[in-house]
């Protein structure tokens, strides 16, 4: 460890590439190993005893069945970060398959058991330049299958498992294009067109394939391609929008001639629907539920479907008759997330993960002839016993304007500590916009909750996914900051609450949550104690202009075009960096120094603003992540460091009110 006094523009990320800001106050820099940090204060050594248990538990999640029919794929942690093991039957110790720095992620099983290989992707520091290798499970041996320099996503294989599509941007580095790979044939270009493309489904036959363009996460425009060559044609009919749940799940069924997939085009929520491929006619499939359809899986023998329905938050498991959409099976596991649903290679058994804010994500399966489940692994919870862990409570409070004549509510979930308080507040805000906070297993928020005694709220403000399409609509472009009042309107409703201390109330987010947080510090000092971003967008003209290039259309279609006047006003008008002197409160920046998608500079730009500012500022870079933590050391270093700062910040006595103008006057 070295303790510098240097400014910090001198000795930051030396071979990072990025550009820094003068600082003008010195403060004390301390570089430990790859994290570098300022002004971060170390937490008691109670608080640090009482984090240490949370941070070693782990989780399992299910990443598909093996294709030598030995057992079932997970991911987990045993080291510093996710990597790729088997377990051969259920309860059965897990056998690592990979072994790397980096993490594991998309695993991608072939389906042919002659051949067993496994395709997966690995990046570097967190850049998000996935390579993809496949493993071959006969003798453990991986062979890298795709260019360097290049981000390669989306893998699918055909039914014979021979051939592999996916979705790379080798070819200019801002469109992705759908490449496709043989043993025997190697790599080549299957599309080549303006944008992001990627597979979703082979044919039976292996002779076609499905599609998808990407506009923006929410809106994914499916077409057709022959695998031999060609252009792709549009499915749906002419004009059609195709907007589905579940990434890029489509399947083709009966014997080819008709393709299913999820749309909310016309409909508030994404729905299963089925279209002819002959007459090009396309009609509801399955139950009519009014919630979104999350993801669906085809069975290898194309008789069920297995599609998962988020109901509030909440997963909802259903198993469909292929043919006519009829509910064979249904589960409901209680408040929890269902994801990664999988049949086995007979269709007998149905593999997915699993988890609930008192459980931590582990692998099941559901034997799909007498619905017996089956919990695979049993993930350790750090010495904890999980019936002890607190429970998410879903509440709504009314925000500041009215729907069809009515107040709008926002969902929220409140993670309450044992007593009776008033307890201090972290208000935590998730990314996206368009992602959702759900009710799944986080032992951060457990710690917070039942170790510091700190209430958690995680609400879903306008623009969150799960609640329909206007309200996913409600916050784009010109109507940024209305989801920045609805975190104020979420400070008045504490404010009425008995057990939360309304002067003693944090915000805490990443990414876009991290830019929520920054607009909230503006908004909202004098009634905030401080605020945490992690990778957070500081000015969304600066992010758009910055961002790695096969991001920045998607993103427009969010936050609005930077390029036209009247958005770069706003856009200008209301960056918190722009605002940085109406920030009074305590703020600790959190960054990795390979992020793609919000580089650093988002962070040392509104870093300098605040300092110059006179404000109080903690910061802490890591030369070896990008959009997040994903190592556990460095996890570990942020959560010890987060948890000093609300020690220092939130848990302290209440900072005394910020003097106004008429304050003076009297």
């Amino acid at each position: 460890m070295r303790v510098l006094k240097a400014p910090l523009s001198a000795l930051l990320l030396a071979g990072a590439g990025l550009t820094v800001a003068a600082q003008t106050p010195q403060v004390e820099r301390i570089e430990r190993g790859n994290l570098l940090l300022e002004n971060v204060a170390e937490p008691s050594a109670t608080t640090r005893a009482a984090l240490a248990p949370y941070s070693d538990i782990r989780s399992a999640g299910f990443s598909g069945w093996r294709p030598d029919g030995k057992g079932m794929l997970i991911l987990t942690r045993f080291a510093q970060t996710a990597q790729l093991h088997s377990v051969a039957l259920p309860g059965a110790a897990r056998f690592q398959l990979s072994w790397y720095d980096e993490p594991v992620a998309n695993v991608l099983p072939s389906p042919n058991p002659a051949q067993p290989r496994v395709i997966y992707a690995r990046d570097q520091g967190g850049n998000e330049q996935f390579a993809l290798y496949a493993l071959d499970l006969r003798d453990g041996r991986s062979t890298k299958l795709t260019a360097d320099g290049s981000r390669n996503i989306q893998p699918v294989f055909s039914a014979d498992g021979q051939t592999l599509a996916f979705g790379s941007n080798a070819r200019n580095s801002a469109d992705t294009d759908v490449w496709i790979w043989t043993a025997e044939g190697g790599r080549r270009i299957l599309t080549q067109a303006e944008g992001a493309w990627s597979p979703s489904a082979f044919s039976a036959d292996g002779k076609r394939l499905i599609v998808g363009r990407t506009i923006s996460i929410n809106d994914v425009r499916l077409s057709l391609v022959d695998v031999a060559g060609g252009d792709p044609q549009e499915l749906v009919r002419a004009g059609g929008i195709s907007t589905y749940g579940g990434g890029y799940a489509a399947a083709f069924v009966d014997s080819d001639r008709a393709v299913i997939y999820a749309s909310s085009v016309g409909a508030q929520f994404a729905s299963l629907r089925r279209i002819d491929l002959d007459t090009r006619t396309e009609q509801p499939f399955g139950p009519a539920i009014n919630w979104d359809i999350s993801e669906f899986s085809l069975s290898p023998d194309g008789r069920r479907i297995a599609a998962v329905w988020n109901e509030d938050g909440t997963s909802v498991l259903r198993i469909l008759d292929a043919a006519n959409g009829e509910l064979l099976r249904e589960l409901k596991p209680g408040t929890g997330v269902i994801s990664r649903v999988e049949f086995s290679a007979d269709s007998a058994q149905l593999g997915f993960s699993a988890s609930r804010p008192q459980l931590p994500g582990d692998a099941f399966a559901l034997d799909l002839a007498d619905g017996t489940l089956t919990r695979w692994t049993h993930s350790e919870s750090g010495g904890l016993a999980p019936e002890s862990f607190v429970a998410a409570d879903l509440i709504r409070y009314r925000s500041f304007d009215q729907i069809d004549g009515a107040p709008r509510e926002i969902p929220a979930y409140v993670y309450r500590p044992q007593g009776s308080g008033p307890f201090p507040v972290l208000i935590d805000i998730h990314g996206g916009p368009e992602a959702q906070e759900r009710p799944s297993f986080d032992p951060w928020i457990q710690f917070l909750a039942r170790e510091m005694k700190v209430a958690v709220i995680a609400p879903n403000v306008r623009g969150s996914s799960g609640y329909g399409r206007s309200s996913l609509d409600s916050d784009n472009g010109l109507a940024r900051m209305d989801s920045v009042r609805d975190i104020g309107s979420l400070l008045d409703w504490i404010a009425t609450q008995p057990q939360f201390d309304a002067q003693r109330v944090m915000v805490y987010g990443g990414s876009y949550g991290g830019f929520m947080v920054l607009a909230s510090m503006v908004e909202y000092s004098e009634r905030l104690a401080g605020g945490v971003a992690i990778v957070a967008i500081s000015n969304l003209r600066t992010f758009l202009e910055n961002t790695s290039r096969y991001r920045v259309d998607l993103r427009r279609v969010e936050y609005g075009d930077e390029r036209e006047p009247e958005m770069r006003k706003f856009m200008e008008r209301t960056a918190p960096l722009n605002n940085a002197s109406r920030i009074s409160r305590p703020l600790f920046v959190i960054h990795g120094a390979n992020d793609p998608r919000v580089p650093a500079s988002e962070a040392e730009q509104m870093l300098a603003a605040v300092r110059d500012n006179g404000a109080e500022a903690w910061y802490m870079l890591a030369r070896d992540e990008g959009h997040g933590f994903r190592k556990q050391a460095n996890r570990q270093a942020m959560q010890a460091a987060v948890a000093a700062f609300i020690e220092t910040v939130l848990l302290a006595p209440p900072p005394p009110p910020i003097a106004t103008v008429a304050d003076n006057e009297g």
